[in-house]
């Protein structure tokens, strides 16, 4: 008869910045499950569909750290409200590495978003914040977008500027709405 002992992961609270590796940054505020679900907002004559799903107790192993911490993600789809048709979409990830949206909570008001797009438009980049909304159970502000980068050492990136790249996400800040 073979024993085994596995020892026990030590838990801490999600915004724990110095943690032994195999700790687990767990939620324990419950600050995520505000965030998650299906959110859409109008920018121009675009829809925005932003879908942030949660990701628990996700392994992160790095040169530097191994972890397991509870992450959420987003993917998005952009529509053009007059002919209602999809001009960009991401919704099929399912896989936490596949989600072109990674988000990290500051706190429960805000959540720091980085956008990394695919590599037909040279990996491009760009961040936002995404905030609560004093009084408000569904509805958040998109704001704060800024473009970051991309990756023109690839190879075959047809762009010489970081603003020749395409941007599907919406550059001005708008009221997203949680759909039911």
């Amino acid at each position: 008869m073979l024993i085994g002992c596995k020892p026990q992961q030590t838990i801490l609270p999600l915004h724990t910045s110095d943690h032994p590796d195999g700790a687990y940054l767990k939620d324990l505020d419950n600050v995520l499950p505000f965030w998650t679900g299906t959110w859409e907002g109008i920018s121009g004559n675009q829809k925005i569909t932003l879908q942030i799903v949660p990701f628990t107790d996700h392994h992160f192993q790095t040169p530097y750290a191994d972890y397991h911490q509870d992450r959420i993600a987003a993917k998005f789809k952009i529509t053009d409200i007059g002919s209602n048709q999809i001009i960009y979409t991401f919704l099929s990830a399912s896989q936490y590495d596949d989600y072109p949206i990674s988000i990290v909570p500051y706190l429960d008001s805000g959540l720091s978003c980085t956008f990394q797009d695919n590599a037909a438009r040279c990996y491009n980049t760009a961040e936002f914040i995404l905030t609560r909304i004093p009084g408000e159970q569904n509805q958040i502000k998109y704001t704060k977008f800024s473009r970051r980068g991309y990756d023109s050492y690839e190879g075959g990136c047809q762009y010489n500027d970081v603003l020749q790249i395409p941007m599907p996400l919406p550059t001005a800040d708008l009221i997203l709405y949680r759909q039911p």
